[in-house]
């Protein structure tokens, strides 16, 4: 029963798809003997719920209270119990919240709340068309996230390369080809960090935007090495403001 026109949410849909995947799982093993699951989607101007719901076997009030606890499982020597504690980490870091409805024998709802996106408006969605058309070298590894901040700078009227490497981004690079690098500080090999050095030496006025998940990292980038960061989850005012600092 999924409600039309949700609004969207600020995530990862790789890690929030396992958090969906793993509640299902555990519904259909609430249900021996065979049952009903029901997947729920409702919203309210402020959060988006998802309810994973099964008529199984019900979960006791002690249990309950140690869901979400790493390790702990009533599965026995089956179960690492991690599962939930994984979900419970996942939605946490979204903002989000996850908890437990559960009668024993009459089965178990369980309610994954997440906060909605802030719709953008018209102005904001102008302001990146406001700049001149920017060649743009784009270094990410998280790939569906590239993908969608490559779509709005297109868009707005940008070219747009990527690389979902420090090494592909690096051999993509050239002076005076891109007017913007924007790069993921956090990626495997070759971090952002270094790739920004590493184009500091080929292009010392090379504009570079430094983005990452984790803003508490932000007071350790080495002064002068970039030109604007900017945190993830972006919006397109974070997003411009950044490229008209860099520029």
């Amino acid at each position: 029963h999924l409600a039309p026109d949700l609004p969207p949410v600020l995530g990862n849909p790789v890690e929030l798809r396992q958090v969906l995947v793993n509640l299902i799982f555990n519904a259909v093993e609430a249900m021996p003997q065979g049952g009903t699951l029901t997947l729920r989607t409702f919203a309210n101007s402020k959060e988006v719920v998802i309810a994973v719901q099964d008529t199984g076997i019900g979960i006791s009030p002690t249990v309950q209270r140690r869901l979400f606890e790493p390790f702990f499982t009533t599965k026995g020597a089956q179960g690492t119990g991690l599962g939930l504690s994984i979900c419970y980490g996942i939605v946490s870091r979204h903002g989000g919240t996850i908890e437990v409805q559960s009668e024993e024998g009459k089965g178990t709802t369980f309610l994954v709340r997440l906060p909605a996106a802030p719709q953008p408006t018209p102005r904001a969605e102008a302001l990146l068309a406001q700049l001149p058309p920017l060649r743009i070298l784009l270094i990410d590894d998280d790939e569906t996230g590239s993908a969608a901040l490559a779509e709005v700078l297109r868009k707005a009227g940008h070219k747009v390369d990527i690389a979902l490497t420090g090494h592909e981004g690096l051999q993509l690079f050239h002076p005076n080809a891109y007017e913007i690098v924007i790069v993921d500080w956090l990626m495997p090999g070759v971090n952002g960090l270094e790739v920004a050095k590493a184009i500091r030496e080929m292009a010392p006025h090379q504009p570079i935007i430094l983005t990452t998940a984790w803003q508490s990292q932000l007071g350790a980038v080495p002064e002068n090495l970039v030109d604007a960061v900017f945190a993830k989850p972006w919006t397109n005012e974070s997003l411009f403001a950044a490229l008209q600092k860099a520029l």
